[in-house]
């Protein structure tokens, strides 16, 4: 186990308790705000292995809220595009989980920029869950609820909630071997065998990136500080939408993936 994958556990654990406590004391505690304070805990966390970025966008051309680069020099580097939702602790549903941005729902923004990018669409779930049971993850190494502090699972997932009646809640999330504790982005080497193309709506290998680009890696040199990515070619001129934060996150000796790349 590299370092990086006990903190992301441990963002997920906090995360949870976070929640937990704002509900509490009836603190707002919205998803934005869960979002900047992990992605600064991770800039901020002394890991060379890993650089974050603030596009700045505005609000309207958001395709997602985060995007991650995950490998390595050796293996490649796997892209994800991330858009974070918060339940409602109440009802234990993600409330905004049918959100509309300029009348298009925010879904399809996702779709479209994960699409002319060539990333991996995926929802990160934060939550608090005061129910007892323990669900069910196709995770090996999954062990305590708060784990799913942060979780992920596919966009397709979420399009299926969004149709199904009673499906956007916790429980239904949770229960589907798809969804992931986050801490399995740094960690599973087969990530390919939980989202299978009928699962993705997409090749896994699609967002398989053979070369860092040039930008990105210079991030590493400097850290991320004081890197521009509002006009990169990282982004394709397809679409005008671009990630509110850009996340790079070297697994160095960690093979990510089993299979070899294309």
């Amino acid at each position: 186990m590299t370092s990086i994958e006990p903190f992301f556990e441990n963002l997920a654990f906090t995360t949870w308790d976070a929640i937990e406590a704002a509900f509490d004391y009836r603190i707002m505690f919205g998803e934005d705000a869960i979002t900047s304070v992990n992605l600064l805990a991770l800039k901020n966390a002394s890991f060379s292995e890993i650089v974050i970025a603030d596009t700045r966008v505005q609000e309207r051309l958001k395709g997602c809220d985060f995007e991650f680069w995950i490998g390595n020099y050796s293996a490649g580097w796997t892209r994800y595009a991330i858009q974070a939702k918060k339940i409602n602790v109440s009802s234990e549903r993600y409330d905004s989980l049918n959100h509309t941005v300029g009348g298009r729902a925010q879904i399809d923004i996702l779709g479209i920029y994960a699409n002319t990018n060539n990333a991996v669409p995926l929802y990160c779930l934060y939550n608090y869950s005061k129910s007892k049971i323990m669900p069910s993850t196709a995770c090996p190494k999954f062990k305590n609820i708060k784990e799913f502090g942060c979780s992920i699972t596919p966009l397709e997932t979420a399009r299926h909630a969004l149709g199904t009646r009673g499906a956007r809640n916790f429980n239904w999330f949770h229960t589907r071997k798809e969804t992931l504790p986050w801490s399995c982005l740094v960690r599973c080497p087969d990530l390919m065998k939980h989202w299978p193309v009928k699962v993705l709506g997409m090749e896994y290998e699609s967002a398989r990136h053979r070369i860092l680009p040039r930008e990105l890696s210079e991030m590493f040199d400097s850290q991320g500080e004081n890197n521009s990515l509002i006009d990169t070619e990282i982004f394709s001129g397809e679409t005008e939408y671009r990630p509110r934060w850009v996340g790079v996150i070297n697994t160095e000796t960690k093979v990510l993936n089993s299979y070899d790349l294309k």
